[in-house]
């Protein structure tokens, strides 16, 4: 049965490029950019074992956390409107 929202797609294509190939990820990309782009969307699956290469100096790696309190979120606290919430 198709939905009132069915929509006949053709299926995005899949790459599965060898280690070889994929040594260069962004040449790659622009080795399949004529027959991908016709799609809008391409799924490309890296060959087994890569690993991303790390882009971000470690030493520079930096990045801030916080607690968050969940029962601290329904006073709203830090926004100035403290509301306390009455069960009915």
């Amino acid at each position: 049965m198709k939905g009132p929202y069915h929509l006949d797609l053709e299926e995005i294509p899949t790459y599965r490029p060898s280690k070889e190939q994929f040594e260069s990820p962004t040449a790659y990309i622009a080795s399949i950019r004529d027959e991908a782009e016709r799609f809008g969307l391409a799924r490309i699956v890296p060959p087994d074992g890569w690993k991303p290469p790390w882009s971000i100096p470690k030493e520079h790696f930096k990045f801030a956390t916080r607690v968050q309190v969940v029962n601290e979120l329904v006073k709203h606290v830090g926004t100035g409107r403290r509301k306390r919430f009455k069960k009915e």
